[in-house]
């Protein structure tokens, strides 16, 4: 829309007689409201809020405005979109560097953190995944590296990879529990 000036708007509303009509006719032809915050300042501060591994909502929070003006920006200004799409994966980067990152770490929370993850990046439960290299007679030393450069040579979603990482996860646990109920039962009888 073209931004009318002043001046012309108020030669043309002399054509006007009726003062309610006039009032009309201004409002119908200059902008109203606020004007808009949105400036590339805004979009890089969200970017960077994005980036460190934030919600839409919280990197609203950071810069200050709504998350309804947010979602309007999507829809009424292209460059905004194209931003949004790289805040999404710059968010997506991070989530994945902190699975990574965290792999050993036993007090992580990884059960928590897939659920977080499937919301974040819409990640639905589909079929079975295609990983070369992923097999169930490697070591899990070899089935991690497989997951990476399946990763690097983007063959797996980072979704399906910590659906894998679950998985050898789960196959830890499982394989220690035959020990655990025998070290067990020699406590109890040991008890005795």
């Amino acid at each position: 829309m073209e931004v009318i000036t002043h001046n012309y708007v108020d030669e043309a509303a002399k054509n006007v007689m009726d003062s309610r009509a006039k009032k009309r006719f201004i409002n119908a032809v200059t902008k109203v409201g606020r004007p808009t915050r949105y400036s590339e300042e805004l979009v890089i501060d969200l970017l960077a809020s994005r980036a460190n591994g934030n919600t839409i909502g919280q990197s609203c929070l950071d810069v200050g405005i709504a998350k309804s003006t947010y979602y309007k920006w999507t829809h009424e200004i292209p460059e905004f979109m194209d931003a949004h799409k790289k805040g999404q994966e710059l968010a997506k980067a991070y989530d994945d560097d902190l699975i990574r990152d965290n792999y050993d770490n036993r007090s992580f929370g990884f059960l928590a953190f897939e659920s977080q993850y499937k919301r974040r990046h819409n990640c639905s439960e589909t079929s079975p995944i295609d990983c070369p290299g992923f097999d169930e007679k490697n070591t899990d030393e070899e089935n991690i590296t497989a997951i990476f450069k399946s990763i690097s040579d983007k063959q797996v979603s980072p979704d399906d990879a910590t659906k894998l990482i679950h998985l050898i996860k789960t196959k830890q646990e499982v394989t220690l529990l035959p020990q655990i109920m025998l070290r067990l039962d020699q406590l109890e009888h040991g008890a005795k």
